[in-house]
């Protein structure tokens, strides 16, 4: 009798022990599994005040010359207030990316030899913007840095 009463010991010990180190590993997985849910609920709630990337928030156009018709490239294109700039590429397109899709923005386009421009109220997402840069007229016999007369 004795013997099977130390076996009936041993085995609710084991039964005791496997308990326990369920128990354990339940809390564990329970633990991770709500630390995954509020670190995914902080990383959206901190997304949630960034600027929409998508295809809505790219500012796309082109640059021709205004009596020739003819593409520019390597125009300077700039939106005032921030660092975001670019250049035209060898078909005049450029791109400016990373915008809020809901702002208005104002562009600056330079060229040399060309007039500035400022264009007011361009929308991310709104159909290609077609610039047309005027020349500034300098001849080749004239020089803009030398004002005074031949002496």
């Amino acid at each position: 009798m004795l013997c099977y009463s130390n076996i009936s010991i041993i085995i609710r010990k084991y039964i005791c022990n496997q308990m326990t180190l369920i128990m354990k590993i339940s809390i564990v997985f329970l633990l991770s599994l709500f630390f995954v849910i509020v670190l995914n609920a902080e990383e959206v709630s901190l997304l949630s005040g960034m600027p929409e990337i998508s295809e809505a928030s790219v500012i796309r156009g082109k640059v021709i010359e205004d009596n020739s018709g003819e593409s520019l490239m390597g125009v300077e294109i700039e939106i005032l207030g921030t660092e975001i700039a670019t250049f035209t590429n060898m078909e005049g397109e450029f791109e400016l990316k990373g915008l809020n899709a809901h702002s208005e923005y104002a562009i600056r386009i330079s060229y040399i030899s060309y007039k500035n421009k400022i264009i007011r109220g361009v929308n991310p997402g709104m159909t290609e913007v077609i610039i047309r840069l005027q020349n500034q007229g300098v001849g080749l016999n004239s020089n803009p840095l030398n004002n005074h007369p031949d002496t």
